[in-house]
């Protein structure tokens, strides 16, 4: 969900800018909205569900905690890179 209001909110800074000359802030903005969609869906993927008493649960395993560190790093690194383009 974050990803969607972030990548809406960039997509409004981008269409209402001066048009010369930004190709590069429109494949960041492609690149970093993708990139976040296929983070938060291996995060996803590492959460466990399962039925107790009627009730669905979500376990967070070691293996989410890896990969939400991980993915922080991954984010970190694009942001440092897309300021330096």
């Amino acid at each position: 969900m974050l990803q969607s209001v972030l990548g809406d909110d960039g997509q409004h800074g981008l269409r209402h800018r001066p048009a010369a000359g930004h190709g590069i802030d429109d494949l960041r903005h492609v690149a970093g909205v993708t990139l976040g969609a296929a983070l938060g869906a291996l995060r996803g993927a590492t959460v466990q569900l399962a039925v107790k008493r009627g009730a669905l649960w979500q376990r967070y395993t070691g293996r989410t905690f890896l990969v939400v560190i991980g993915t922080l790093a991954v984010t970190a690194g694009f942001g440092v890179l897309a300021v330096k383009l």
